[in-house]
């Protein structure tokens, strides 16, 4: 009989399966390899039990695609580094690994293969004996075409210390963007944040930038002395000025001069040397339009715009809005302590058919609203039949020339020969004419912007283009 000492030496090794065979058959191999399987079929179920095992891996099954992105959208939502094998011989879940750069996650493409599989686990808890740490990077969510544009450019622009200017709406997650950008910089220390908005002409303010130079040196330039080992080289800092745009015109200048200071060796008496550091700032205004009212200086516009990067508002990334929601019930339902779960399809609808005027900001209250609220037929008799339904019937004001069927086209020209025409035929072609001039009335109004078009039509973009071929729309 095993004694209680014994159990307490062994790895603890979550199994999450939902075939019963395959299930049981993970847990041999965990077993013969002295090791303590726990055997859960549901991800909720699995994550509501994660803390009090503490275990020092989780060995994932053969899951759908989605279930398998949402589950480690998951882990990084509650805050979890265990490392993960999963078993999946879908190559976009690889994709969505390097993409997030998710070193934690070892892809296996069997699971029969049971020796391969055992070392993989061995190999996996040895790195973890050496104390091979990982750190917890800002997690940006999202499959989006311009998202994951986005995150192919973080290495160029985590390995750079020129300026870089976030433009988008608010609400999308240029800071979150920005603590990326300094999270995976090879040097990385300090980010400071200065909210611009809330800055106004005044000795406190001047102060406050007086406090920032102190802060990101003495204020006294020192040259680098050749010889000096690389170890004295190496700290960088990051300045992130949030909303940009809303800075009063005379602290720009004084902003100005320290985004000139890239590249220069500063000393600091608790931070170090600090041989470069660079500045990201984010807007939601239009800078070019700034500059042009003489609203934003000319040379810190150029000085701060030699990157730029555009953030996609959540209603352009409307497939990103299921796994956004999941990542927030999550992280809400560790922070309330609730079992967790996840909300339906219906919610997620609702969700989909919503502009999002608050962007990802909006949508990460609302999240956190229907956890507490913890009833979803509460949720939606209330909050959502209020706010969303009535949002999402003024999503349509672009049709508002589209008062009759005789705005559209003449019933008429579709009637022809009435004698020789079924009805049928006669409703198709009058339909198929309103459909066309309401694709066209789209397009123009997005400016030919096929995404956009599909969006506000509730359509999917390979729809549109059919469509658009369909009815030789150009």
């Amino acid at each position: 009989m095993t004694s209680f000492m014994e159990l307490s030496t062994r790895k603890k090794i979550i199994i999450l399966e939902r075939n019963s065979v395959h299930k049981d058959y993970l847990r041999s191999i965990v077993s013969q390899a002295g090791d303590l399987a726990f055997c859960f079929q549901k991800e909720t179920t699995c994550l509501d039990n994660l803390f009090q095992l503490d275990p020092a891996l989780i060995v994932m099954g053969l899951f759908p695609q989605d279930r398998s992105i949402r589950f480690m959208n998951a882990l990084r939502a509650i805050d979890c580094d265990l490392p993960v094998i999963m078993i999946s011989e879908d190559f976009a879940v690889q994709r969505y690994l390097t993409a997030n750069r998710l070193g934690n996650i070892l892809v296996v493409d069997s699971a029969w293969n049971g020796p391969a599989l055992e070392t993989s686990v061995q190999s996996v808890l040895s790195k973890q004996k050496k104390g091979n740490q990982r750190n917890r990077h800002p997690f940006i969510v999202g499959n989006n075409p311009d998202v994951v544009k986005m995150k192919k450019l973080l290495p160029e622009l985590s390995g750079s210390t020129e300026s870089i200017l976030i433009q988008g709406e608010k609400g999308v997650g240029k800071e979150l963007l920005a603590r990326a950008i300094h999270f995976h910089s090879k040097n990385n220390g300090m980010f400071i944040k200065i909210d611009a908005s809330a800055l106004a002409i005044d000795n406190s303010n001047l102060q406050l930038i007086h406090n920032l130079k102190q802060c990101l040196g003495d204020c006294k330039q020192k040259k680098v002395k050749t010889g000096q080992s690389k170890t004295d080289q190496s700290k960088t800092g990051t300045l992130y000025v949030h909303e940009i745009g809303d800075m009063p015109f005379l602290l720009q200048a004084e902003l100005l001069l320290i985004a000139d200071k890239t590249g220069i060796s500063f000393e600091n008496r608790e931070l170090g040397r600090i041989n470069a550091f660079r500045v990201i700032a984010g807007s939601s205004n239009d800078l070019e339009k700034e500059v042009a009212n003489q609203h934003f200086r000319k040379d810190l516009f150029y000085r701060l715009n030699t990157l730029q990067i555009a953030m996609p508002p959540l209603r352009c990334r409307k497939e990103d809005i299921p796994l956004l929601t999941d990542f927030f019930t999550y992280k809400f339902c560790k922070k309330f302590d609730k079992s967790y779960f996840e909300l339906s399809a219906v919610i997620k609808d609702r969700f989909q058919n919503y502009r999002w005027p608050g962007n990802i900001h909006e949508l990460e209250g609302v999240v956190k609203r229907a956890v507490m609220v913890n009833s979803e037929k509460e949720f939606l008799t209330g909050f959502l039949a209020g706010k969303l339904h009535g949002d999402f019937q003024n999503n349509h004001s672009w049709l508002e020339g589209v008062s009759s069927v005789d705005d559209i086209v003449d019933v008429r020209d579709c009637l022809g020969d009435v004698e020789r025409k079924p009805l049928k035929e006669i409703c198709w072609e009058f339909m198929a004419r309103v459909e066309k001039n309401i694709i066209n009335k789209a397009l123009k109004h997005t400016n030919w912007n096929r995404k956009k078009a599909a969006f506000m039509l509730n359509i999917s973009y390979k729809s549109m283009l059919n469509k658009i071929k369909q009815y030789k729309l150009t």
